[in-house]
């Protein structure tokens, strides 16, 4: 999902930072912004593939028993969310947990 748009960092970084903050720490921060957005591609390719999941299945698919990776990829379905890139679908009992989960499908993959 290379074809994702990911602006201008330090722009963003500028704006999520305190004016007090030194540039080191925009700088830092367009690093963390960049991370995110491969984890938030990486999620919507696998959820692309699946066609509808729910975030824990999206991580596991991608981490495997890594718990600290799933964790963090399965966190990135609120964001892709809030951007409306994939919507919830309804729920069901997660394969992965047994609980019953939200399910996701992807709506728009050009952000």
């Amino acid at each position: 999902m290379d074809d994702w748009r990911t602006g201008d960092l330090l722009d963003w970084a500028e704006s999520h930072a305190r004016a007090t903050d030194p540039i080191t720490s925009k700088v830092a921060a367009t690093d963390v912004a960049a991370v995110l957005t491969r984890l938030e591609s990486q999620f919507l390719a696998e959820l692309l593939a699946k066609g509808e999941a729910t975030s824990n299945e999206v991580a596991a698919s991608i981490a495997g028993e890594n718990f600290g990776r799933r964790n963090t990829l399965r966190r990135r379905a609120s964001d892709l969310l809030a951007k409306h890139c994939i919507e919830a679908t309804g729920a069901r009992e997660c394969a992965v947990t047994g609980k019953k989960a939200t399910v996701y499908k992807v709506v728009n993959k050009n952000g």
